[in-house]
């Protein structure tokens, strides 16, 4: 097994690289400044758009990880020209004549979930497979939303059992790799009912695909609400960007139009945060009001205000036309910010994260809030000087500023959470590795979509949490997190955790081995094991985590040994 030993900043044995002793109060205080790649999420969109487009396209500062190379080699597969580095912008070059192919998908969802329109716009026959967890992931309201549009597919292809008893070609969400597409050159296009609830991804891989469709497309959602509406509406501002008329409508029947998708900086969810305790003023779960603390200058709750959201939206309707998408750049990932927000939460002190978008479509713009409700403080400084990230649509130019986002932590202890996170499920591995060292219970709520991702997170996060002494489980479709009475820090600071060790699985999930990461900054002796799955979308991230400590003991000691200096002179 190969173990990567998480280093560790608590108030026990040694410090995470010197070897000497820790002195630290608490724990190492976080004092540093980080500088993330890509976003995933908008690099396999933008390929996808730039391979249907009518002309060339330039993806400046795209992600360059194993799922955004996935997406790449999918699209050579199909016969789309993509001329790539590792530290230039990427030049796509559209085919007019797709072709079919064989196409690895590996654990990357966006890829099995957005190739599949794509391969059935080809001429000729289309093999998808992937890694074999990716075999259990449900397919199945894609091969059915395709089968409506007059496609022929295949699911479960070449395998001589269905995965748990389901038969071949079974168009429920039970429908699983391989796929074999059949195309004919073009797609017809029309209606399609599908049940997304188990992924947004399918909704957006659709929605990607259907200006190209003969007929457009009227898709329509079917079952419980639909997870990760961010996602829904990043692809939205993509199509619109390339010059696509798409239109949304919520159960009533009514359009729900751009401007009321928007958020500056971040969307709150639903927020409730405790206080663990009865004193006056502690807001519990299920009380009318939310506990945000307020925070420094620029304060981000304050934007979040101004975004009210939307109506769940059930039907989209895609124009049939052309693909006119420009040249972009790619924001940074901010789900990938994440644990190193959660550094700050867990050990104190604080974090920058430099060219954060002011205006995004990302998901991950909400940590800010959430660790907010849970005692931290964000705070968003525009940066005048730093050339902005430009977005253009199609023929004007227009630019969306950046800034550094700073996370400090709480000064007490971390505020549990009782949270709604359907919207935004792919947070909740870091969010819980907060939650593990809060002053009381946690509850993550309506997350069932999890137990779909690359593994069951649900299980996943039950399981590795109890290793630590946390209690979690599952209740319906919550996550609820016990952390022990003395507080998670106290019990784990003992010498046999260190002697014994602590081996956190990481399932080949990139969210459990980041998870993993943040839980060892405060338990000593904790590895995680296969470390590397990361670089399914964040490139060297431990070469990024030590890092980010270094420069934290480097600007502590910097400090003590100042306070020390001025203490002897004035002796």
């Amino acid at each position: 097994m190969n173990l990567w030993h998480a280093p560790y900043v608590g108030n026990w044995g040694a410090a995470a690289h010197s070897g000497s002793p820790a002195v630290f109060p608490r724990a190492l205080p976080m004092n540093s400044s980080v500088a993330l790649p890509g976003s995933k999420s908008l690099t396999n969109r933008y390929l996808v758009l730039a391979a249907l487009s009518d002309k060339p396209v330039s993806i400046a500062a795209p992600l360059v990880a194993r799922d955004t190379l996935l997406m790449v080699q999918a699209l050579e597969a199909l016969g789309v020209l993509v001329r790539h580095s590792h530290d230039r912008a990427w030049s796509v070059f559209p085919t007019p004549r797709l072709q079919g192919g064989r196409i690895d998908c590996g654990l990357a969802g966006t890829v099995m979930r957005f190739v599949p329109p794509l391969a059935a716009l080809a001429f000729g026959t289309s093999v998808i497979d992937g890694d074999p967890e990716a075999r259990v992931r449900p397919l199945g309201a894609m091969v059915a939303g395709l089968r409506q549009l007059g496609v022929h597919v295949e699911s479960d292809y070449g395998r001589s059992t269905a995965p748990l008893g389901i038969p071949a070609n079974d168009a429920s969400n039970s429908a699983h790799l391989p796929l074999r597409i059949v195309g004919n050159g073009a797609v017809p296009g029309g209606v399609a009912t599908i049940d997304a609830s188990a992924s947004s991804q399918f909704v957006s891989g659709l929605l990607l695909a259907a200006p190209r469709f003969t007929h457009g497309l009227d898709l329509r959602h079917s079952g419980a609400e639909l997870p990760s509406l961010p996602h829904i509406r990043m692809t939205l501002a993509l199509l619109r960007e390339a010059g696509v008329r798409v239109h949304e409508y919520d159960a009533s029947g009514a359009e729900i139009f751009p401007a009321a998708t928007a958020f500056s900086t971040a969307a709150t969810p639903s927020v409730t945060a405790t206080s663990g305790d009865d004193t006056p003023g502690a807001v519990h779960p299920n009380s009318d009001s939310a506990a945000v603390p307020s925070s420094a200058t620029e304060n981000l709750t304050a934007a979040a205000a101004e975004n009210p959201a939307p109506a769940h939206p059930v039907r989209w309707v895609v124009e049939p036309g052309t693909v006119h998408l420009t040249d972009v750049e790619i924001e940074p990932d901010l789900s990938n910010a994440g644990p190193f927000l959660a550094a700050a939460m867990v050990c104190g002190g604080t974090v920058r994260i430099s060219h954060w978008p002011a205006h995004t479509t990302q998901p991950g713009a909400q940590f800010p809030q959430i660790f907010e409700a849970m005692g931290g403080t964000a705070r968003f400084i525009p940066d005048s000087t730093a050339l902005p990230i430009s977005r253009r649509t199609h023929g004007s130019s227009a630019h969306t500023p950046s800034g550094t986002l700073e996370m400090s932590g709480p000064s007490g202890a971390i505020r549990p959470l009782d949270m709604n996170l359907h919207a935004v499920g792919e947070l909740v591995p870091t969010i819980a590795a907060v939650a593990a060292y809060a002053d009381g219970e946690s509850r993550l709520r309506d997350i069932g979509q999890l137990r779909g991702h690359e593994t069951n997170r649900l299980t996943a996060l039950c399981t590795e949490l109890a290793k630590i002494g946390v209690a979690a489980r599952e209740e319906g479709d919550d996550l609820v997190i016990t952390p022990p009475r003395r507080g998670l820090a106290n019990t784990v600071n003992a010498p046999q955790y260190a002697r014994d060790g602590v081996v956190i699985h990481s399932y080949a999930d990139h969210r459990m081995a980041t998870f993993g990461a943040i839980l060892g900054l405060r338990v000593p002796g904790l590895s995680v094991d296969d470390i590397s799955t990361t670089a399914k979308t964040l490139p060297q991230f431990p070469q990024r985590w030590a890092n980010m400590i270094e420069q934290s003991e480097t600007a502590w000691e910097r400090e003590h040994i100042t306070a020390n200096s001025g203490a002897q002179e004035l002796s």
